[in-house]
């Protein structure tokens, strides 16, 4: 049952990869790179925004659903509210410092406005926890991939009535609202939507308590990853953002396997933990070691097959990104280590750690690319990325004695030679 729900969750991604490739390249073809670099602004903005409204507490969540199974409605119920509030303030917010103090041209302002409308749709997110925590993804899979291939028929659609920015823009919403309501109808057919929404504030103590480190952390992993693309805007134009996007939106694709697979997995390492020390090592060890030489596999890939990725997928519009891939495809490995550390460190009770690592990861990336954007644009910009996470993921877990042992753990992943005896033991 576990094998053929975590298959699903994989499945779904797979999918949702090719078609955001395929269809993907499509539209930036059509919008070309400045068109491109207006939605790529207005998506990382709400990438950040989404971890605000998020408040870090996804993993503390399906945490305490594993642990303390007869509070789930308390639990569901609270997170909802909370998340409700944090998205309207936060998307009013936005919307006053864009109109009042923002310099941006009008379209830009409503292109920005539009897409970040999604977030008002975020406390649905709150629900899936509840699949995740019993690794039950088949349903909400299904859900995905079906609104998946209805972006992509009104994508194709679009491009054929050669339709204008604003109207990519305003699907990004539209996605956001059907997978929404498609989550609500799912959770009231299995009956899980059951809670009262009068919640307690010793509840909401604890959560915001328990999660505002990992808030932190989040935030602050968005922003090195981020941060990135709104400072090529600042400082250069949407045309190098465009290119900048095209290049990372080719190696950006691949994060969605490690993050799938970790969502997948974290359950059971909570079990483990609680159950059987040993077999919660041996998984974090097999983990690391797949992930790892997979990511190495598919980022030298990318070096030798960039220019042939970017004229395939963009055209000679977009070539000047080849160069930039090369580089920031090497970002994979250090994001798929960077996933599995993370659920080790919430699992270990360390999320202090997670927040100080990433703050510090976010001001180093910040002080890179203030420094290299200016000079070298959108290579740059991928040389600060790559840089910040090697040091984060590898060089900050030397500092503290509790996190050295993970350390050992992510050297010896990189041997090559156990790597299919890792797989059969992670699919058994």
């Amino acid at each position: 049952m576990i094998k053929s729900n975590i298959k699903w969750g994989i499945i779904e991604k797979i999918v949702k990869i090719i078609l955001a490739f395929l269809i993907g390249a499509l539209v930036a073809r059509s919008l070309g790179p400045e068109g491109l670099g207006k939605i790529s602004l207005g998506t990382a903005i709400l990438s950040i925004l989404n971890v605000i409204a998020g408040m870090g507490m996804q993993n503390i969540v399906v945490k305490l659903i594993v642990e303390e199974e007869n509070k789930n409605n308390k639990i569901i119920g609270t997170a909802i509210i909370i998340t409700t509030i944090a998205s309207f303030f936060i998307f009013a917010i936005l919307g006053w410092i864009l109109f009042i103090y923002s310099n941006m041209d009008a379209e830009l302002k409503v292109i920005v406005i539009v897409i970040n409308s999604a977030i008002l749709f975020r406390q649905a997110d709150v629900l899936q926890y509840i699949y995740e925590a019993k690794i039950n993804f088949k349903g909400i899979s299904k859900l995905l991939l079906a609104t998946n291939l209805l972006m992509t028929i009104l994508k194709i659609a679009f491009l054929k009535f050669e339709l204008t920015v604003i109207w990519y823009a305003a699907l990004i919403p539209l996605e956001v609202a059907i997978i929404a309501i498609g989550t609500y109808a799912i959770a009231g057919r299995d009956g899980l939507i059951t809670y009262k929404l009068n919640i307690k504030l010793s509840t909401v103590r604890k959560l915001l308590i328990k999660s505002f480190p990992l808030l932190i952390a989040s935030l602050s992993s968005i922003l090195y990853l981020k941060i990135d693309q709104i400072m090529i805007g600042t400082y250069l134009n949407n045309e190098e953002l465009g290119l900048y996007s095209a290049a990372t939106r080719l190696s950006e694709l691949m994060y969605i396997i490690p993050m799938t697979i970790m969502a997948s997995y974290y359950p059971v390492l909570v079990e483990f933990k609680q159950k059987n020390e040993s077999q919660y090592s041996k998984l974090t060890s097999n983990l690391l070691n797949v992930g790892s030489i997979t990511a190495i596999l598919a980022s030298m890939a990318t070096l030798v097959f960039s220019e042939t990725l970017i004229n395939i997928a963009y055209g000679n519009k977009y070539y000047e990104a080849a160069a930039i891939l090369k580089i920031h495809g090497w970002t994979l490995l250090f994001v798929t280590i960077g996933v599995i550390s993370h659920a080790w460190y919430v699992i270990e009770g360390l999320q202090s750690n997670i927040m100080y690592r990433t703050t510090f990861g976010a001001l180093l990336n910040i002080i890179l690319n203030s420094q290299l954007i200016p000079e070298y644009g959108g290579i740059g910009a991928a040389i600060g990325t790559l840089i910040t996470q090697a040091v984060t993921t590898i060089g900050v877990d030397i500092i503290t004695t509790k996190t050295r042992k993970l350390l050992i753990l992510k050297i010896e992943s990189l041997n090559p030679m156990i790597y299919f005896e890792s797989v059969r033991k992670i699919l058994k």
